[in-house]
């Protein structure tokens, strides 16, 4: 996992963007409460989580790679 780090904090990252204009969305078309409420910060939360765990793993060194 640690060498797929960025990756998984890239996509995490896009993840709470795409939670956002979800939310954004709903309330534009007017969703129903719970729809809107269920889709976009559930979206948020799992992303953030996923930041949040990241957070705390180190990018693993390749020395084939050179980085």
């Amino acid at each position: 996992m640690r060498r797929y780090i960025p990756v998984i904090i890239f996509k995490a990252l896009i993840g709470v963007l795409f939670g956002v204009g979800m939310l954004v969305l709903d309330l534009a078309v007017g969703m129903p409460w719970h729809w809107t409420v269920c889709e976009g910060p559930f979206i948020i939360a799992l992303c953030v989580a996923i930041l949040w765990l990241a957070k705390g793993v180190e990018p693993q060194w390749d020395p084939a790679a050179g980085r």
